[in-house]
């Protein structure tokens, strides 16, 4: 396909990025790229089209498994929300998955912002829009990729309104808890999240050397928000 829309000089590039991918992610950024360039949504000589260097998926898969922590322990926080953070850096390397990090503009940014679906509330926005500002600022420091981060102070959109708290009365939460559909297991987790206040993701990490049944005390040394 590159080679019939006249981009040969491309075309051996691009395939080796693909054959040397080690995500599924990069893989899909890399062939994004390709059918970008055979469709004429990226310029030949743009960017994207010279990724010979490390890319932005790359490096924000770098991030999100834990290997940069691993570099950095001291620069770089270990990520308490990986899953969901992977889900939306996956859908930003669709369309700047393959742009080299040394080659990223503000452009390529916008790009990226304008290609997410337009029913995201504006907090989430703000939050792909972040995890685009962090994977630049790594490159930075400490991976000292690039000198400075392209974005500029205002990139960041605002933040949308505080979403409503719910809650369970007491009465629904006695209904639950008694309800013989909802298997036993799941039925003593609510209770207990309703409870203790924890999110599921520490109630899940939970380990008996965490709770102290004598004096009815839980530790959470490790938690999203410290």
């Amino acid at each position: 396909d590159l080679v019939k829309a006249g981009h040969l000089e491309h075309a051996e590039r691009i395939i080796r990025k693909a054959a040397s991918a080690d995500s599924q992610s990069l893989f899909e950024s890399v062939m994004a790229l390709a059918e970008q360039l055979c469709t004429g949504v990226v310029a030949p000589d743009s960017g994207p089209a010279r990724a010979t260097g490390e890319t932005f998926a790359e490096l924000a898969d770098r991030w999100a498994s834990g290997k940069l922590h691993k570099r950095w322990p001291d620069h770089v926080r270990l990520k308490r929300t990986a899953d969901t953070d992977k889900l939306r850096l996956d859908r930003l390397a669709q369309t700047i998955g393959a742009v080299e990090l040394s080659r990223f503009t503000l452009e390529d940014a916008e790009r990226a912002m304008a290609a997410l679906p337009e029913n995201l509330s504006a907090s989430t926005r703000r939050k792909y829009a972040q995890l685009i500002n962090r994977v630049l600022s790594l490159a930075v420091y400490p991976c000292r990729i690039i000198e400075q981060n392209p974005l500029p102070r205002g990139f960041m959109p605002k933040g949308g309104s505080k979403l409503a708290r719910v809650f369970l009365y007491p009465s629904e939460d006695a209904k639950l808890m008694r309800c013989d559909e909802v298997p036993l297991c799941y039925r003593v987790l609510y209770g207990f999240l309703a409870r203790e206040g924890l999110r599921s993701g520490e109630a899940r990490a939970l380990r008996w050397a965490d709770v102290d049944l004598e004096r009815g005390v839980i530790k959470l040394d490790e938690n999203k928000t410290d």
